[in-house]
């Protein structure tokens, strides 16, 4: 899974020239961002200076994903922070995700894994390539089952394909969470109808056969 950080661009600003781009600081997290920044503007004269820098604001922040150098740079820094003049990406480029399917030669179909693999439109995926490896070991008994197959690689490309409102996705996982707490407790109630249920025969058999005597 690609390693995500917090990314803050930065502009400088010259008495007489205006504004321009002066690069990018990434940081581990929001609290490293802003005590990155809060480090640099106690540095700063109590009279605006010719030329200065400045972050972006919060809410124009940036979680990014990066690449595992970058990552390793961040947390091994004293501040959790890194500041760039380009781009992480262009830097620090990211490599693809990869991930691995087993396919049949003769109808296209994907393994599903397993001790005892079959094969369908979908298949499994694995994560690493030495998952596959141990899954080969696992089946080693049955080499017929992978006689025809070939190891497939794909690269996970990002796309969207679902926006919702934060506001609207909360409320539907608590409602969600509601529902579920009342079903455990109707089934629980119901269970303890039962045996209140079972107690009330136990002791109507058990007087009905002392009325008796």
């Amino acid at each position: 899974m690609a390693k995500q950080a917090i990314l803050v661009e930065w502009t400088e600003s010259e008495r007489g020239w205006g504004q321009r781009p002066d690069g990018y600081s990434v940081h581990l997290n929001q609290q490293a961002a802003v005590d990155y920044i809060q480090s640099y503007q106690d540095k700063l004269p109590v009279t605006v200076p010719n030329v200065y820098t400045r972050p972006d604001d919060k809410h124009n922040w940036q979680t990014i994903k990066v690449s595992d150098e970058l990552y390793a740079k961040i947390v091994s820094s004293d501040n959790k922070s890194v500041r760039l003049w380009n781009h992480p990406n262009e830097d620090y480029p990211l490599k693809p995700e990869l991930v691995y399917k087993i396919r049949r030669k003769s109808d296209g179909l994907y393994s599903t894994g397993g001790q005892y693999p079959s094969f369908n439109h979908t298949g499994k995926i694995w994560r690493r390539r030495n998952h596959v490896t141990g899954h080969l070991n696992w089946v080693r008994s049955m080499p017929h089952v992978y006689q025809d197959c070939d190891l497939v690689t794909f690269e996970v490309v990002e796309h969207e394909v679902e926006t919702t409102a934060l506001a609207d996705y909360r409320k539907s996982r608590e409602e969600l969470q509601i529902k579920r707490e009342e079903e455990a407790k109707r089934r629980k109630e119901e269970l303890q109808r039962k045996k209140d249920e079972e107690e009330f025969e136990r002791l109507a058999k058990k007087l009905g056969k002392t009325s008796n005597h």
